[in-house]
């Protein structure tokens, strides 16, 4: 279950015990840092995917395409602040939702708001 095409970003879980790569074939993998093994099917995205994260506890991955599509899969359950992982997908593709279900592009006065908690976000993710 190798990429077809480049490698575009890895990413090591929090623990070290689980490995994500995201290549230009607009695929996720999981794999056990341990033995090299994959874990599940493929994860797909309809972009090319630039960069994933493992959110802490290994519970879910995060990723962006460069479409703009932010995706979030769930590895065992609910990740523990889905609040922090939506903000953090907003900054990623620059786009949120409003109030009436449509998808906008981020002001700058609310990405400068968001980007100003980011630092909230690094206690779940692992870069």
């Amino acid at each position: 279950m190798l990429h077809r095409g480049a490698v575009r970003h890895i990413a090591f879980s929090p623990d070290g015990a689980l490995l994500v790569t995201s290549g230009a074939d607009r695929t996720l993998r999981l794999w056990s840092a341990r033995t090299g093994e994959p874990l599940c099917q493929p994860m797909r995205m309809p972009g090319q995917v630039y960069i994933s994260y493992i959110a802490r506890g290994n519970r879910a991955v995060l990723a962006a395409s460069n479409d703009g599509t932010v995706r979030l899969w769930s590895l065992h359950g609910t990740p523990d602040d889905p609040a922090k992982l939506m903000q953090l997908a907003q900054l990623m593709s620059n786009r949120q939702i409003d109030a009436v279900g449509g998808v906008v592009a981020l002001s700058q006065r609310e990405r400068g708001r968001l980007a100003g908690r980011l630092h909230a976000l690094q206690p779940i993710l692992q870069r």
